[in-house]
């Protein structure tokens, strides 16, 4: 969920850094179905505001009216609508995360601008080149763009465009780490939109000025200044500004520890959210509330919350997705309905639109291969770490004792072997659950370009590629979850387990008494991955051999090391035996392997017909 939350930061703090305002007047004529008996300079700007309203909601189609206009523009010969639509296709490209093409078409619209001497419009532009190298991590020269168009406004005395420019700067310092060099901007900038009586930009730019307060440290700081850009917010009746900043006040009010009226202000942007419908705002307000009750160790709200969260997040998830399809379906209807009037053009707007829907389903494929790859990646590391902490240990305890080394070898060729299955069931996964979905997905992509003309038939095969989509979705999401609990990741070790307790005693074969007495909410990773697995791999080995009914773990502190006592009512089993059978003795090897892979210590106590019971120690480092 990462990426919601960045959609939400980067639509509210950077609200200057994505507004590549250029028209000076707004086209009068939005009906595309009244093109044809409009003059050429009426159908130019019919299909002008075409391209502006669509570059959020659906940047292809977007796109393939900017590109009409440029048309329009050149058989007119007029080089200001020419700047205008190099300008609008470059906007649709960015929102596409076409960077390298948005770049082409600003400097085109440059080049003309140089010839036409507006420092205006020039002042604009270079502001819009430095947003493309903002968004493509290019942070040098964006800063080089928007100090030339910060010059240029500043000489012209354009003020009111001065403050966007100020707002880039201070974000991108924000970004870069430098929070002392952006708060003189953003502040500058506050000053430029009083000035203005710009009542519309004057919240958004006091939470950019708090979140900097806050990225440096002061909370106090920005918890003062959240609160008066919420006031501001509500003096305008502005829901969705008035929902975001009082999340980021809970936000603040969580991390100063004072719990309670933390959680009134995430109540009420929670509330605000849903009355307007943003279920980005929704989801920002559950997260929220789930680490509330983390932190007052509520465990049954939080396990509720938890699940509101989930079930909210695969279902945004699902929407966008549909909303791309039915993006594409109404992009290949309106080509439909221009045929009669531009052959020509209604080619060329379904090979860009083609084109760039094959992009969209394949950076969406792409994303989700690559999270996986990441994390088996980051767990291929870990089992890297392990095996070389194995051989050095054997090859230490060479040295010592016969016995000691016979029972590290069998540890690494444990280890080993796990290691190898996991791979196998990893590429199994791949190969026979995600590999067969995208083959099929390629397929019904070129079935689509060969049914040209045919909106009815590359209708169908829309749905059927979406539905495809939606199962390697979920195949992507299976596999990337069984190599990281997405619950480990984002809420730490102790919820993990209370979410996983709960499955097996809802069962009702073994009922497991949990106590969590940590005093933290989060551990180094590799340690809590490791404990995470330690815990499920005893509980496995309980399930399966020991005939149990009941379970006790208890996971507590004390100064600077993490306790783990396991213990259950099954007949145990000979440790020896278990060491010297070929296989009976893997699923404790694997344990005892984990442990030492943190440097952990352990005590067990048990015997044939005697209940297990194991003690682990970790240090914290």
């Amino acid at each position: 969920m990462t990426k919601i939350f960045l959609r939400l930061f980067f639509c509210f703090l950077l609200f200057g850094v994505i507004n590549y305002s250029f028209a000076d007047k707004s086209p009068e004529t939005s009906s595309k179905s009244e093109e044809q008996n409009l003059s050429p300079e009426e159908q130019y700007r019919s299909l002008t505001k075409l391209s502006i309203e669509n570059r959020k909601i659906a940047p292809a189609s977007s796109l393939i009216y900017a590109t009409e206009a440029l048309v329009i523009a050149e058989q007119l010969d007029n080089r200001r609508y020419q700047i205008e639509a190099h300008n609008n296709i470059g906007v649709a490209q960015s929102y596409s995360s076409e960077y390298g093409i948005a770049l082409e078409q600003f400097f085109k619209a440059l080049v003309l601008l140089e010839q036409e001497n507006d420092s205006n419009l020039i002042a604009i532009t270079l502001n819009n080149i430095g947003n493309i190298y903002f968004q493509s991590g290019d942070k040098d020269q964006a800063i080089q763009y928007y100090l030339r168009s910060l010059e240029i406004k500043e000489k012209a005395g354009n003020f009111k465009n001065l403050s966007s420019t100020l707002i880039n700067l201070g974000s991108l310092y924000n970004s870069k780490g430098s929070y002392e060099r952006a708060v003189p901007y953003i502040s500058r900038a506050i000053e430029m939109i009083e000035k203005e009586s710009d009542s519309s930009a004057m919240s958004a730019a006091w939470n950019n000025l708090g979140n900097t307060y806050k990225q440096m440290g002061d909370l106090s700081k920005a918890l003062e200044v959240n609160l008066k850009a919420l006031d501001i917010s509500k003096m305008r009746n502005n829901e969705w500004d008035i929902a975001y900043i009082s999340n980021s006040i809970g936000d603040i009010l969580l991390e100063l520890k004072d719990h309670k009226q933390a959680l009134a202000y995430i109540q009420d942007g929670l509330k605000t959210a849903k009355k307007i419908n943003s279920r980005d705002l929704e989801l920002y307000s559950l997260r929220l509330m789930t680490i509330y009750y983390s932190l007052t160790s509520n465990y049954e709200m939080f396990l509720i919350s938890f699940r509101h969260y989930e079930s909210l997040s695969d279902s945004i998830f699902s929407e966008e997705n549909n909303r791309a399809v039915a993006e594409m379906q109404v992009i290949y209807r309106t080509g439909q309905k221009e045929k009669e009037n531009a052959i020509q053009k209604l080619r060329i707007a379904k090979e860009v639109n083609l084109r760039n829907s094959f992009i969209f389903i394949s950076i969406i494929v792409l994303v989700m291969i690559a999270i996986v790859y990441r994390r088996y990646h980051i767990k291929n590391r870990i089992n890297e770490e392990l095996e070389r902490l194995v051989r050095l240990r054997t090859s230490d305890l060479i040295k010592s004792h016969e016995h000691i080394i016979r029972l590290n070898e069998t540890l690494l060729t444990n280890t080993i072997e796990t290691e190898e299955r996991e791979r196998r069931r990893f590429s199994e996964d791949l190969h026979d659950g995600l590999g067969p979905l995208l083959s099929t997905v390629k397929i019904h992509m070129e079935l689509i370009s060969a049914k040209q003309g045919q909106p009815d038939e590359q209708k169908k095969l829309l749905q059927m590629t979406s539905d495809l989509i939606d199962d390697a979705i979920h195949s992507a999401r299976d596999i990337a979850n069984n190599l990281m609990p997405n619950i480990l990741s984002d809420f730490g070790l102790a919820e993990a387990m209370q979410v996983y307790i709960e499955k097996i005693n809802a069962v009702g074969a073994l009922h497991i008494k949990y106590v969590n007495q940590l005093r933290s909410n989060r551990y180094p990773k590799k340690i809590e991955l490791a404990l995470y697995r330690i815990c499920l791999e005893l509980i496995n080995n309980t399930m399966k051999h020991s005939g149990a009914k009941s379970i006790a773990l208890l996971l507590s502190e004390s100064t600077e090391k993490i306790m783990l006592h396991y213990s259950d009512n099954g007949t145990g089993f000979d440790m020896e035996d278990s060491e010297n059978s070929k296989n009976g003795g893997l699923g404790m090897s694997n344990i005892i392997s984990r442990i030492k892979s943190i440097n952990g210590k352990y005590t067990i106590n048990t015997s044939k017909g005697k209940a297990f019971e194991m003690f682990v120690e970790i240090e914290i480092v």
